[in-house]
């Protein structure tokens, strides 16, 4: 796989994350404790802020504890009514 390295960052470990024209960066914890970063080049500025987006919407809408149970609760309550309605 000529030049890649995986590796897994636990969505917990996110410090920050930020895009800028093409590079999105994500600071975050390594199993030490230590503040890493990692960013990386993408073909378009669109393409790091649609990585950016994914990544903090994610957070903001399934992950948040505030946010989590509105957004389930519209969810769950939308579904109902789209069954009740066949």
């Amino acid at each position: 796989m000529g030049g890649f390295v995986f590796s897994s960052i636990p969505y917990t470990a996110i410090q920050s994350a930020a895009s800028c024209r093409r590079v999105f960066h994500l600071v975050y914890l390594d199993i030490g404790g230590e503040e890493q970063m990692f960013s990386v080049k993408l073909d378009t500025s669109q393409a790091a802020s649609g990585l950016y987006r994914a990544i903090t919407e994610k957070h903001a809408f399934y992950s948040c504890e505030t946010v989590r149970s509105a957004v389930t609760t519209q969810f769950i309550r939308d579904l109902k009514v789209s069954q009740h309605s066949m």
